[in-house]
Order: structure tokens, then sequence, then C-alpha cells
């Protein structure tokens, strides 16, 4: 199923960041030796979302800087290590982070009709 469209940079973030978020954790946790089963519920997630995610199927459409990559892989391994930061609180990181590197920016220029190119409207 195609996402709605979205009206606003907050729609953007939910309907492709968080999960773009989440299928690179689910993915580097998988390389990490995880079960799909401790994934989802590591993410509060269902377990088809972890496959739709490993395999591509599901937040395609995202491709993160390396600054945003190199965070989430960090924080995968802390997570398969048995550590046990706040997942709220770290996918929050991970969503201003992917504001600043303007990730977001470029979702929200290409989803969001009538958006200007020059929009500054995040970081006001």
């Amino acid at each position: 199923m195609a996402n709605p469209t979205p009206k606003s940079p907050q729609e953007v973030e939910v309907l492709y960041i968080l999960p773009a978020i989440r299928r690179d954790l689910s993915i580097y946790l998988k390389e990490l030796g995880m079960e799909q089963k401790a994934i989802a519920r590591l993410l509060n997630i269902t377990e088809p979302a972890v496959s739709q995610y490993i395999t591509s199927k599901r937040a395609s459409q995202v491709r993160f800087s390396e600054k945003v990559r190199d965070e989430i892989q960090k924080l995968a391994k802390r997570l398969a290590e048995g550590k046990r930061p706040s997942i709220l609180e770290e996918i929050q990181r991970l969503v201003r982070m992917s504001l600043d590197e303007k990730t977001t920016c470029g979702m929200c220029r290409s989803q969001v009709v009538g958006v200007p190119a020059a929009c500054k409207a995040c970081f006001r």
C-alpha cells in the first residue's frame, strides 16, 4: 500500500523518516545476528514489518547521509550487545539528525505539494 500524500514535514517524518530508521536498524540488527522476532520486540513493530524492512519492500525511498547511517549502525551495535538505551529517545535523536542533514527536506520537497525550493520552515 502506498503512503498517503503528506501535507507537512511532520507527516514526512512519520510516513518516510521513521520507517527508514526502523528499516536500517532492522537490517543492521539482522546483520549482527539478531533474530527477526527479537528485532520486532525491540523496535515495538511486527515481525512482518521487520521482514519487509530487511527485504526492502517497505521504506525504501529514503537514503540517509553517511553521518546518520553511522549513528544508526552504532545504535544497532549497542542494542545487539544488550545495552538498552531508550529506543524512543534514540529514534527521536535520529529524526532530528535527519532534519539537520536535510534528509527530511529532500523527502518533503519530493512528496509535499507546493513546498518552495528555498523552504526553511523547519529551521525557524
